[in-house]
């Protein structure tokens, strides 16, 4: 088990160096195999194509990420909490930086939401953030997540501070505006899950009558 995931990091690193020189859309897997020393049909082995290997290291990258905050949980915010997990999760990307840059303004049919592997992290962040919503509120909570970390990546991709600055203060700020923002309009998301709940009773009793 062991040697098969060494070889498997071994073809996301090599893919990685290479994105240093080339698009993502001209690297091919004989370029990767002759660079890590390997035969195509080794490659084939753990990847259907050079894409999956990108999402396979934004994989690895989330699950480094949640083994490094699970070992370091203290008493927290909610918004310290999503703070730490985006920085811890950028300062992990910075091992690739130049790759990652590459492939922010790649031509490939790579979009920047596949670096936050979309719902099954966005909740995760929430959830250990004990944030806890429901109806309306949770679509907000989710997509505002999505919104902040994708600004806050376009900003990291620009600052040239090892100790991510710029990031960090625009991090802060976002966070801290978003937070101002849903205790602004809780009253309506309540009213609106009111009413969604009023009117899912209401279709309910009309389709039993019909029954």
């Amino acid at each position: 088990m062991a040697k098969t995931k060494t070889k498997s990091n071994k073809i996301i690193q090599t893919t990685l160096d290479l994105l240093r020189e080339y698009e993502l859309i001209d690297i091919s897997f004989s370029m990767i195999a002759e660079k890590s020393n390997l035969d195509i049909s080794d490659i084939k082995v753990y990847f259907l194509d050079v894409d999956s290997i990108i999402h396979a290291h934004f994989d690895n990258i989330d699950l480094r990420m949640i083994d490094d905050y699970s070992s370091n949980i203290v008493e927290e915010t909610s918004k310290e909490i999503i703070f730490n997990i985006i920085m811890s999760r950028l300062d992990l990307l910075n091992e690739n930086k130049i790759s990652i840059k590459r492939l922010s303004n790649s031509k490939a049919n790579i979009k920047i939401s596949f670096f936050l592997r979309s719902s099954r992290i966005q909740k995760w962040i929430l959830q250990e953030a004990n944030i806890d919503s429901v109806g309306f509120e949770k679509i907000i909570n989710q997509y505002g997540l999505i919104y902040v970390y994708t600004r806050t990546l376009a900003i990291w991709l620009e600052d040239d501070d090892p100790m991510m600055s710029k990031t960090m203060a625009f991090l802060d700020k976002t966070l801290t505006k978003g937070e101002k923002y849903i205790q602004n309009i809780q009253v309506p998301i309540k009213i609106i899950n009111a009413m969604s709940k009023i009117g899912q009773q209401f279709f309910s009793k009309m389709k039993n009558k019909k029954a």
